[in-house]
């Protein structure tokens, strides 16, 4: 790594100590061969790095609501060893279990007893992406069900297969597993080359987890997981620990280094010193940290002394957002909270005689945290040469005395960052790009040339062909009708897409089994792929359900192309992969009855530029998906505290989130068993506090600006007596059990038709809903249940759907797809809630065209937040992270995570409370134009986290919204009108190493304009601007640079109006700021 160059005052040597086990997790290193995988674990009682996890610190998830979940280490307990040689990684997991379970195959094997490795071959790559993605793998090993013991049908024996990346191939793995006297043993070997490495050599830095699954249910659900860290389980790349491969004895080198810049700064008074230090470039992917220890001299622990001691480096105060080794806050044992950090970067240390002693004092400590401890990231700051690091005395008098502050063994250090730690950009520099949405679109389709099972088109001059075929019962493939299949195809051409009609006709006299395929066949020539919106190894990678059922790739030279699945079968049938460069969609589970024709609609949309994002703004105006995503949406929690709020408070919240939409959940009525109640016993009620809070919004907003909503799933019931009633309307799975509702096993899953008695059933809590209660609107969950294991129901046919056989194509049993047995009945009654005007939000994507054009607001959830890019070609929001989001800024980072993929925000958790106006208070309403990574244009604003100049390329007015690396509203960061020749852009300049987000909304259409305006926001400032496309006159411009302070160019509105300004045509604006460098401007336009 980079050798940092100290002065003579300082220190010479670079620290570089052997790890220590709290800091990396080494592998020990074996001869190739030296340990045999067969479950016997007599071979690794020399191997050092074992890891015991027998303790309640290491169950690091439980399923909720399960106080059985975990009862113990003779319940659930494992030691894991694991160690390394040339060919690869060897694991072994010795399991205590006092009920086996384990009877799933695939990736169902989640639910029973099994291992999971995580592996991150590239940890300081990436570094602002917190999901797994490229680089990151995800491995389950399977014990099997140990001869039938552990449940299931016949012997399964043990497996190893990738969750991540999915379906990818392993060679030359190893996996067995044994029963034992108190639970299993299980032992694996994983090659390099499966997890795309070469053989690495000693001192490799990789990071890793190890997670051991229990399910003791019947049937076995998952109920606790054992991992090595103990950090609470989240499917996180900072979540894996960092590790070593080590030598023969377990030994490695830190690749850390430290230097201390002085042992000890004393301010008898408040002072100022300064501690030089020069530093060679700091090696990429490393983070540059300061650590200082900091107290106030006093003889016992006595509280703390705030606003005493400030650090700057290089003329930037370290501020709490730099903070790594605490939070922003701290409650201690007495139970006052205070900063670490103030806002204006002042330190609270405590009074002690000695750094730690606060720790020990039960008043005075904070449990998990060193309180004399400050450590910050300096990303951004350090130049290459001379730095400045100037500590400050800033303590005040106390009855006429100044405390003594005592500022010890301040440390300059490096180590490898860790992904989803905060990078900051360098500010940019040069002209900022101007990003305004298209506002023409040439042709794109050229060459069109198409047979039966053939179709061709240029793109940048070069022909790619589309090769379609069809199955047969047999084993064999067709590109052409048969005796048994009549095929007819027609295409339409378009400027921007192709669409393709095929017609299939079953001439037999017998069900008929069909698999359709059309594929790009590119080859090596394919550099980058997405499927279902999701970046995906081009080399083998799968994806199954029509969310977002597209494949797009890129090739070196800078063309791409796109196949969308349209029509309502195809999509909810939808296999999408890339295979050694070759892109396909394909349905799998057609059936078609006797005489029965069914059309496939697909399209082909070719891209010049070969850019993604350009694919999912064509394919978006193909599918009319522009529409109208009107609300604010947010939770109320139904019982205490905000039952009893204040009206004051009540508002605040809603205020400080910027919600009009506010759903109550089905937990306000509960069954005798204290579950949330569904359909028939929540039917029974009470429903007073659903009234309650209807009567409290309509007084506090009698306007109607902020809407009640009330919970509806139109699939589950909590209700015993109802299995039997309604048991022809259950889903099933293959082998004819009823599906529960995941670990919560009181609800199952019925499937809701016009005709069946639990459609009639399950309507009456739309009608208690909008007559009795008189809701205002509906949150629809859940949607369309599109997802394993909900998909697809046995025991029931919806006239299309089987599995078939892969290899003879044979129909080996008939299913229903839920999406379609449940449509009709879904488009009756959001049709009928569309006709009263009320409200409606749902959960998911539609799955289906019928359903997708009717334009519903929807999100979707995302415990990763990658799952938003299902979302792309429909409504583009993402609803808070349930799994990580605790506190505000938790919800800003994934209000940001999700700007980064093209989406908007939807507040989950209903106990954040944020002290100030965030984001979503402008997000909404909003109409999409455009959607782009950072980025995003809407017919009413703009929100980007990128510097550039943006609009919407005409002379519209705007308002700008800043908020800055906690999400609050700022007017430090100004939005600046630019006039440029007949287009109008709002500018904003941010030159510092972190800037804000920007938000720019637009004012409402003018009655002179019959089209709709668009304006231009420049640098990382979202902005709107207003007028006719055709004027030609010299146009406003808003330019925002991030980051860096306001250029001198920069200048605010002549009007100030509280945390904003005012144009001179009377049009609001604002911008906001962001905590990760050009990712954290967000830019948003007017209502």
């Amino acid at each position: 790594m980079g050798r940092l160059v100290w002065p003579l005052v300082l220190c010479l040597a670079l620290v570089a100590g052997a790890v220590g086990a709290a800091e990396y997790t080494v592998l020990r290193r074996v001869e190739t061969g030296a340990i045999t995988v067969d479950g016997h674990l007599s071979d690794w009682p020399g191997v050092p790095g074992r890891f015991v996890l027998d303790g309640p610190a290491h169950v690091t998830y439980r399923s909720p609501g399960n106080a059985a979940a975990w009862s113990g280490p003779a319940d659930h307990g494992a030691v894991v060893s694991l160690a390394w040689c040339d060919g690869g990684i060897y694991l072994a997991a010795e399991v205590t279990d006092d009920a086996i379970r384990q009877p799933y195959r695939g990736r169902e094997v989640w639910k029973g007893d099994y291992v999971n490795l995580w592996i991150d071959t590239t940890p300081v790559a990436d570094l602002e992406r917190e999901e797994l993605g490229q680089g990151q793998y995800h491995i389950g090993l399977h014990p099997g069900n140990f001869a039938g013991r552990a449940g299931g049908d016949g012997v399964i024996p043990p497996s190893i297969f990738f969750f991540q990346p999915q379906n990818l191939a392993l060679v030359d793995g190893a996996v067995q597993a044994r029963v034992s006297a108190s639970g299993w043993t299980l032992e694996a070997f994983l090659p390099w080359a499966a997890v795309g490495m070469a053989a690495p050599a000693a001192g490799a830095y990789l990071a890793l987890e190890v997670a051991v699954s229990d399910g003791d249910q019947d049937p076995p659900m998952q109920e606790s997981i054992l991992t090595l860290g103990t950090a609470a389980w989240t499917l996180k790349r900072w979540r894996l620990l960092p590790a070593l491969l080590g030598d023969a004895g377990g030994h490695a080198e830190t690749p850390e280094t430290e230097r201390p810049l002085a042992d000890e700064v004393v301010f008898a008074e408040p002072g100022s010193r300064t501690l030089s230090v020069s530093v060679d470039a700091i090696p990429a992917g490393h983070l540059a940290l300061l650590a200082v220890k900091a107290r106030s001299q006093f003889e016992r622990p006595a509280g703390y002394c705030m606003r005493s001691v400030r650090i700057e480096v290089n003329g930037t105060t370290l501020s709490s957002e730099r903070l790594v080794n605490r939070p922003a806050t701290m409650t201690i044992g007495q139970g006052n909270t205070m900063p670490v950090v103030g806002p204006d970067g002042t330190l609270t240390p405590p009074h002690e005689p000695a750094f730690g002693a606060a720790d020990r004092d039960r008043a005075y400590g904070v449990p998990g945290q060193r309180v004399s401890d400050f450590v910050f990231n300096l990303e951004g700051l350090l130049r290459t040469g001379a730095n400045a690091v100037v500590v400050h005395g800033t303590q005040r008098q106390w009855q006429g005395t100044y405390p003594t502050m005592v500022v010890g063994e301040v440390r300059l250090q490096t180590r490898p960052a860790r992904a989803g730690e905060m990078v900051f950009r360098p500010a940019p520099t040069g002209p900022l790009p101007i990003r305004t949405p298209a506002v023409a679109f040439p042709r794109t389709v050229d060459g069109l040339d198409w047979q039966e099972s053939d179709l061709a088109l240029r793109v940048n001059g070069r022909t790619v062909r589309i090769e379609s075929r069809f199955s047969a019962p047999g084993g064999t493939w067709h590109r052409t009708s048969t005796p048994a299949l009549g095929h007819e195809r027609r295409v339409d051409a378009h400027d921007g897409w192709v669409v393709v009609t095929d017609t299939f006709t079953n001439l037999t006299a017998g069900d008929l089994p069909v698999i359709h395929e059309h594929m790009l066949r590119l080859g090596d020539d394919t550099a980058h792929a997405w499927l279902a919106g999701l970046p995906v190894d081009p080399t083998n990678a799968h994806v199954t359900g029509g969310a977002n059922p597209s494949v797009f790739v890129s090739t070196a030279d800078g063309s791409g192309l796109g196949l969308v699945a349209l029509d309502d079968i195809f999509r909810v049938h939808l296999a999408a992969s890339v295979v050694r460069g070759d892109a396909a969609l394909s349905d799998r589970s057609l059936l078609l009855a006797p005489g029965a024709r069914v059309t496939a609609e697909w399209a082909v949309v070719p891209v010049r530029d070969g850019d993604f994002w350009t694919f999912v703004n064509t394919a978006r105006r193909m599918m009319r998906m522009n529409f109208v995503l009107p609300y604010t949406f947010a939770s109320a929690m139904t019982r205490a505290p905000v039952y009893d709020w204040s009206d004051e408070r009540f508002r605040d919240y809603v205020r400080h989130k910027g919600a009009d939409f506010i759903v109550q959940s089905n937990d306000v009525v509960r069954t005798a068993a204290g579950h949330p109640a569904r359909c028939t016993d929540w039917l029974a009620g009470p429903h007073d506090v659903y009234r309650d809070m209807q009567t409290k919004i309509r007084r506090l907003y009698p306007d109607g600006s902020v809407r009640h909503a009330v919970y509806f799933h139109c699939y589950l019931d909590t209700t015993l007596a109802n299995r039997t009633r309604f048991a022809a309307d259950m889903g099933r799975d293959a082998a004819g059990e009823a599906i529960p509702y995941g670990r919560h096993t009181y609800m199952h899953l019925f499937i809701p038709t016009l005709e069946n008695g639990w459609g009639r059933e399950i309507s009456r809590v739309i009608d208690v809903i909008l007559e009795d209660i008189q809701a205002d609107g509906i949150y629809w969950d859940e949607f369309a249940y599109g997802v394993p294991p909900f998909a697809f129901v046995y025991g029931r046919w919806d006239g299309v759907s089987a599995d078939i056989d892969p290899k003879t194509f044979e129909m080996t049993r008939k299913k229903a797809s839920t999406a379609l047995l449940s449509r009709d009945f879904r488009v009756h009654h959001v049709k009928r809630i569309q006709a009263r005007g009320a409200p409606l939000i749902i959960n998911g994507a539609p799955q289906t065209r019928t359903l997708a054009d009717l334009h519903i607001q929807a999100f979707t959830e995302t415990a990763n937040i990658m799952n938003c890019r299902s979302m792309l070609l429909h409504s583009p929001i993402a609803l808070g992270d349930h799994l990580t989001e605790r506190t505000h800024l938790e919800s800003y980072r994934v209000m940001r995570q999700a700007l980064s993929h093209g989406c908007l925000y939807a507040w989950y958790n209903t106990r954040i409370f944020p002290d100030y106006p965030m984001l979503p208070e402008h997000m909404f309403p909003f109409t999409p134009i455009e959607l782009h990574a950072g980025w995003v244009v809407g017919v009413e604003r703009i929100i980007t986290a990128e510097s550039g100049l943006f609009g919407w390329d005409d002379r519209s007015g705007f308002t700008g919204y800043v908020y800055d690396r906690e999400g609050r509203p700022t007017t430090s960061h100004p939005v600046e009108r630019v006039e440029r020749l007949a287009r109008s852009t709002p500018r904003c300049v941010c030159r510092r190493a972190t800037p804000p987000p920007w938000c720019v909304r637009r004012p409402r259409r003018s009655s002179r304009c019959s089209v709709p305006s668009r304006g231009i926001a420049a640098g990382g400032c979202p902005v709107g601007s207003h007028g006719g496309r055709n004027d030609r006159r010299p146009t406003p411009e808003a330019r925002l640079r991030r980051p860096g302070p306001p250029d001198t160019e920069a200048r605010r509105p002549r009007h100030t109006d509280g945390g904003g300004g005012r144009t001179t045509d009377g049009h609001e604006w604002t911008r906001m700021g962001g905590r990760r460098g050009n990712d954290d401007a967000m830019t948003r336009g007017l209502r």
